[in-house]
């Protein structure tokens, strides 16, 4: 089974560097960020890879912090 990695704040620079880093080297990315089109670019630029989930999502509060939580549980 393949390791995976959340990766929050995953539509900015540092961010997509992350993302493509872990991505080539073997690992399943759940890529969290705000601007959906920013993550969608992202997964074009990588190939779009089966290893690699996009979860357009905010966690400037504790509310939408634990929603996503939830979202990752329950999927």
């Amino acid at each position: 089974m393949q390791p995976t990695v959340l990766v929050i704040g995953a539509a900015g620079g540092v961010g997509n560097g992350i993302v493509a880093h872990l991505i080539a080297t073997g690992y399943a990315v759940v890529a969290v960020g705000r601007q959906r089109d920013a993550l969608l670019k992202l997964a074009t630029r990588l190939g779009e890879p089966a290893a690699l989930t996009l979860l357009p999502a905010s966690v400037e509060s504790d509310n939408a912090a634990q929603a996503l939580v939830r979202e990752l549980r329950d999927s």
